[in-house]
């Protein structure tokens, strides 16, 4: 705790960084900065106002498996660890390459004594990230009979590079694709870069060329060529199908409560 008296730097560029994104999401209460201002407060352990903060974003983003992530960490902290198990399976059911939730539920496995569980849980954040040192020495401390490490957030996703997104043998989806949600003169063009650097693992970002909505990450699933995107930070969802050349896909976009036609193109 930071006295008024004796205030370290630490805590005063904290304090400022929590009043400057707590003026962000004032700004713009749907705006994904809740993620990072949570954190900030958990850090400084004013755990009641993390709470809030991720409850309140978790409602406007339900289906954002980081927001999820972040909760799990609070309550983690106020040693509610049955919550924080139900919070971070969420966010694997979401997110299935999410590695701080991995590493969360392998915590958890390892305050049980299910070190197997806790092991493979690791090895799945391992196959993500496997150039994360913490992974490996989480594995090593855990054969020594030490627990993981409290989990962390995520580090935050790349932003993707065209070199990222260039066709490849083995992907479908991989490239970059334009788009039209809605028909007529109110129809919205977008640009949606996906790569897939493995299986079913996937990054992507979207672009909104009516308007200034850029660079909005998206979660992205495929199974058997039915496709969904979804856009975490508006909640906008594509569900469509990918042709047999993988050239378009065609289907709906959802938000709001409305739906609306939808198809994308290859654009590489």
């Amino acid at each position: 705790m930071c006295s008024a008296r004796a205030r370290p730097p630490g805590c005063s560029a904290m304090a400022d960084e929590i009043r400057a994104l707590s003026a962000q999401l004032a700004q713009d209460p749907q705006s994904l900065v809740f993620l990072r201002l949570g954190e900030a407060l958990r850090r400084k352990g004013q755990l009641e106002a993390a709470m809030r903060v991720a409850t309140n974003g978790l409602e406007r983003h339900p289906h954002l498996a980081d927001a999820h992530d972040l909760y799990a960490r609070i309550l983690t902290d106020k040693h509610d660890y049955e919550r924080a198990f139900d919070e971070w399976d969420m966010a694997v059911r979401i997110a299935p390459h999410h590695t701080g939730a991995l590493k969360g539920l392998a915590f958890l496995y390892f305050k049980v004594g299910d070190l197997a569980q806790a092991e493979a849980h690791l090895e799945q954040a391992r196959k993500v990230e496997p150039d994360d040192p913490s992974i490996d020495q989480a594995i090593e401390m855990m054969h020594k009979g030490l627990g993981p490490p409290s989990p962390t957030p995520s580090p935050a996703p790349k932003v993707l590079a065209d070199t990222d997104c260039l066709p490849r043998a083995g992907s479908d989806l991989q490239g970059r694709w334009e788009g039209l949600l809605g028909n007529g003169p109110e129809a919205v063009r977008v640009v949606v870069r996906i790569s897939e650097p493995s299986s079913n693992n996937f990054h992507a970002e979207l672009d909104n060329l009516s308007g200034p909505w850029f660079g909005q990450p998206l979660l992205v699933t495929c199974e058997q060529r039915n496709v969904q995107l979804l856009v975490a930070s508006r909640a906008g969802m594509f569900q469509g199908r990918l042709n047999d050349d993988a050239s378009q896909m065609l289907g709906n976009w959802v938000q709001g409560g409305r739906k609306s036609p939808a198809k994308f193109w290859r654009a590489d």
